[in-house]
């Protein structure tokens, strides 16, 4: 089982859509920020102090980041169970391992990579924000609080995206398209939004956007909203793990 797992996590992690996601993830939230970023490097004088830090949680909390979310989280593996199965790959494999050790497999591997393409790319894009601005800041003391505020949110983060990976392979495997894999989630995100914006506004648990955006309002705080995320990701997981084994049956 070891050996299935390593193999599937292994695949997830070093997949050219893995590198893609970083690298969108990347894009994003710098162009997130790109005036307060030509206006620092126009000003002849120095920035605030911890200027580096305050852009990078604007960054992370803007539209244009939480929206692409489950798009990047989708990139890396979401696909790869329709992919196998149409290659015939699901086949001479399970001769290998047992149909329960690979779908546990196929989960962990999109739960793993759904979420740590999106913090591989926070964390590349607050080095480089470290890297280029803090010697153009004013000197104080080592920052904390706008390092601490993002790692805070990492923890949202990393679960919406295996939420959405999930939510992808589901799809995908329910219908048998692995473009399905890719735009299930930024579809089921942006109607989830529409239901909250439209129909249940007072209910600000339902949108994705608070699960990161407004964690401490929704009930039990920050705790709450991770909470939220892994129950809804268990009980897709569980669908997956049906859907799935049905597909297998019939090879």
């Amino acid at each position: 089982m070891n050996t299935t797992i390593r193999s599937a996590i292994k695949q997830a992690l070093t997949a050219p859509g893995f590198l893609i996601g970083i690298l969108g993830v990347v894009v994003v939230l710098v162009f997130s920020c790109i005036e307060g970023i030509v206006d620092a490097f126009r000003t002849e004088e120095l920035l605030a102090y911890g200027w580096h830090g305050a852009q990078m949680i604007y960054a992370i909390h803007s539209d244009a980041f939480l929206m692409t979310l489950p798009i990047w989280a989708s990139l890396p593996y979401t696909s790869s169970f329709c992919d196998e199965i149409k290659s015939g790959f699901t086949k001479l494999y399970l001769h290998r391992t047992t149909t329960s050790r690979y779908l546990f497999s196929k989960i962990l591997a999109c739960i793993i990579s759904g979420g740590f393409v999106l913090i591989l790319g926070i964390l590349v894009t607050y080095g480089l924000f470290a890297l280029v601005f803090t010697p153009m800041e004013a000197v104080k003391a080592a920052e904390t609080q706008n390092f601490v505020t993002v790692i805070k949110a990492i923890p949202n983060i990393f679960f919406s995206g295996s939420l959405w990976a999930i939510v992808g392979m589901l799809f995908s495997s329910a219908t048998g398209s692995k473009y399905i894999a890719y735009a299930s989630p930024f579809i089921t995100y942006y109607l989830l939004i529409i239901i909250h914006e439209r129909y249940l506004t007072k209910l600000h648990i339902v949108s994705p956007h608070n699960w990161i955006l407004k964690a401490e309002s929704l009930p039990l705080g920050n705790f709450g909203a991770v909470i939220l995320i892994l129950e809804i990701t268990a009980v897709l997981s569980a669908l997956f793990w049906i859907v799935g084994e049905r597909r297998l049956k019939r090879l």
